[in-house]
């Protein structure tokens, strides 16, 4: 039950919290950024590629570890689902290349990478190895 209690928290506090942020930052203070700093102006310009990065990799390694821990290492699941992440935000902005009203930006990408990476380093930290589950 601890263990659920852990994954619970961790999804709540590592996917929801930023994935609520990022739609902060994008829906209401890009708009302003002009009337920033330069440095703030690039923060939130970059954010919402960070933020994404750890909210949809929280999410990928909450769900596949609530529903594959038993048969697979847990650092095989965290690892896979930044795999997956990475590639559909990647993907997607790659897709912006082709998307007449988007841009494609490589800071965006560079951005998603800190955020996959922040996801991970917590599930490590944060979510444990349960009673029956494999170890790894």
């Amino acid at each position: 039950m601890a263990a659920k209690i852990r994954l619970t928290t961790y999804f709540f506090f590592v996917a929801v919290l930023p994935g609520l942020a990022y739609h902060y930052v994008q829906d209401n203070m890009r708009d302003d950024a002009p009337s920033y700093s330069e440095l703030v102006t690039y923060l939130l310009g970059t954010a919402p590629n960070a933020l994404g990065g750890v909210s949809l990799t929280a999410g990928i390694i909450a769900i596949a570890y609530d529903w594959f821990a038993v048969r697979f290492a847990r650092k095989g699941i965290i690892g896979l689902s930044a795999a997956i992440a990475l590639t559909g935000l990647i993907g997607w902005e790659a897709a912006q290349l082709r998307i007449p009203t988007m841009t494609f930006d490589w800071q965006d990408v560079a951005w998603t990478f800190p955020g996959v990476g922040l996801a991970v380093l917590l599930a490590l930290v944060w979510v444990p190895h349960p009673p029956g589950h494999r170890t790894g």
